[in-house]
């Protein structure tokens, strides 16, 4: 059941507190599919929410060659909520412009699950901000 976008960043405002300048924020639905979509991603990426919004976000910022990666971690996570951990970690990937370029990007991740709700919550934070940020 979709949520609209000021419910999820309701959400995401609840669950994490960010300081980063540039950090974008994206919610997914639990089969990959982008929900909410925040003007800065459309600044990182060239991708509107409106072209964004409705799509699997594999076809949409990740790397062909990611994609069967991308898409066989959602199934395993999918397939056994241990896998969930991932929401502690920052990942380290280059992510797909709209024009075909990579970007460096850190992810953060969260799951948040209850009885009518499962969802994938993003941080996404370009890394030369975060070079910069350690200067």
């Amino acid at each position: 059941m979709p949520m609209g976008n000021d419910t999820h960043f309701a959400i995401l405002g609840a669950t994490m507190q960010r300081q980063e300048q540039r950090v974008a924020h994206i919610v997914l639905s639990e089969d990959g599919v982008v929900e909410a979509w925040q003007p800065v991603m459309e600044t990182l990426f060239g991708w509107t929410a409106e072209e964004a919004i409705g799509q699997l976000l594999a076809m949409v910022i990740i790397p062909p060659e990611l994609r069967a990666v991308h898409q066989g971690g959602l199934a395993r996570w999918r397939e056994d909520a241990a896998v969930a951990v991932i929401a502690c970690r920052r990942l380290s990937v280059n992510a797909l412009h709209k024009d075909g370029h990579l970007v460096p990007v850190y992810v953060d991740a969260q799951i948040v699950r209850d009885d009518a709700c499962v969802r994938f919550l993003g941080w996404v934070t370009p890394r030369e901000d975060m070079a910069r940020a350690a200067e």
